[in-house]
Order: C-alpha cells, then sequence, then structure tokens
C-alpha cells in the first residue's frame, strides 16, 4: 500500500526544523498549477495535514497549519517537543489541504523534510 499517492506535486522545497529546540513558525508557498501563482486560500475555507513518512510510520500534523492570500501563504506553528519523536535525517513530506465547503482534496505538494540534531544533541 502506497501511503503517499504519486503526484506531480504543486511546488517543491526544503524544510528544515532542530529537534530540541524551540522551533519558530515556518512558512512555504503553495502554487496554483492553474496559474503558477500562490494560491488563493482567503476566500475559501481549507483544512491542512502534513504527512511525514519517517520510514517505519507516518507523522501526521493537522492543527497549527493556516493559509492566507499571501505570499508565503502557508504557516506551521509548532508546540514545544512535537518533533521529539524524530531522528535527525531527510524524510518525505506531503501537505494536503481540503476544501471544507465540499471536502474536495487539492493534489497535494511534496517537499523534503530535514530535521537537524540540535546543539550538544549530537
Amino acid at each position: 500500500m502506497t501511503i503517499f499517492p504519486p503526484r506531480i506535486p504543486s511546488t517543491a522545497t526544503r524544510f528544515a526544523v532542530t529537534v530540541g529546540t524551540e522551533i519558530p513558525d515556518r512558512t512555504l508557498t503553495w502554487i496554483d498549477d492553474a496559474t503558477g501563482l500562490p494560491y488563493q486560500f482567503g476566500t475559501v475555507a481549507h483544512t491542512f495535514e502534513l504527512r511525514v513518512d519517517r520510514y517505519s510510520d507516518v507523522w501526521v500534523k493537522n492543527t497549527g497549519i493556516v493559509a492566507n492570500d499571501g505570499d508565503p501563504n502557508i504557516m506551521f506553528t509548532f508546540v514545544a517537543n512535537e518533533l521529539n519523536g524524530f531522528t535527525p535525517g531527510h524524510y518525505h513530506a506531503q501537505l494536503w489541504a481540503r476544501r471544507t465547503v465540499d471536502s474536495k482534496d487539492l493534489d497535494p505538494i511534496d517537499f523534503r523534510f530535514v530535521v537537524d540534531a540540535a546543539v550538544g544533541n549530537i
């Protein structure tokens, strides 16, 4: 069973965080494939789910993700210790968006989720 369906990503990026430290908000830009411009999330409500393939399981985040019409248009907020289950490395991640009005999913975007070791944890 494939956890991440093969789809053409809307954008590709690198998303780096450090385990064992306070993680500042992270942002990325979701590009609308039809226009080549940042997707306009401000007019229709969406829910979001970040899925990170940790090889033995999939880590899921569905809180602390907000969107707007700007560039960048997605912001992630992490709480203390939220990523403590990760070991340093590079992981495959997908961000899914679902319109709340009709439950239609946008094609997910794929990116690299990089987890660095905190100084003193190396």
